[in-house]
């Protein structure tokens, strides 16, 4: 069983802001427990829900497929490094409120692709860690 990790939870949802929440990540037998550093709250996503485990190669990043409730499809990215910064408003497509004698903000190709590179730079960092996990989370979802 893997040791308890620090990682940055983010649940990954079309009709609601991305927001990543730092805590730490331990597995106990019928499920892997989330524990927010802040609040303490402890989110449980057991394996017997889990559809699928996806490691996002050349990143620090591990995706959970899940059921939520009443057969709702849901999924929560795991960052085993902290994530860079999620694209501003502007980048979204929101009106700017800022003066036009500002630099403008970078475009969104460029914050993606920046992100892009920080996440391939960290992902040797934690490489081996992130295996482990998704090896040992794939092999309590079978059984």
């Amino acid at each position: 069983m893997p040791e308890p990790v620090t990682v940055w939870m983010v649940r990954l949802r079309r009709d609601a802001r991305l927001r990543e929440v730092k805590g730490t990540l331990r597995m106990d037998e019928t499920a892997l427990v989330f524990i927010d550093h802040t609040t303490r709250a402890e989110t449980h996503l057991p394996f017997s829900e889990t559809r699928k485990v996806k490691r996002i190669l050349g990143s620090p990043v591990l995706i959970l497929s899940w059921w939520e409730g009443e057969g709702i499809p849901a999924e929560t990215a795991f960052y085993f490094v902290q994530p860079p910064p999620i694209l501003t408003e502007h980048a979204q497509g929101q009106t700017r409120t800022q003066p036009t004698t500002m630099l403008r903000q970078p475009s969104r190709r460029r914050q993606r692709r920046e992100s892009i590179g920080y996440l391939t730079s960290r992902s040797r960092v934690s490489r081996g860690t992130i295996k482990t996990w998704a090896d040992e989370i794939r092999a309590r979802v079978r059984g």
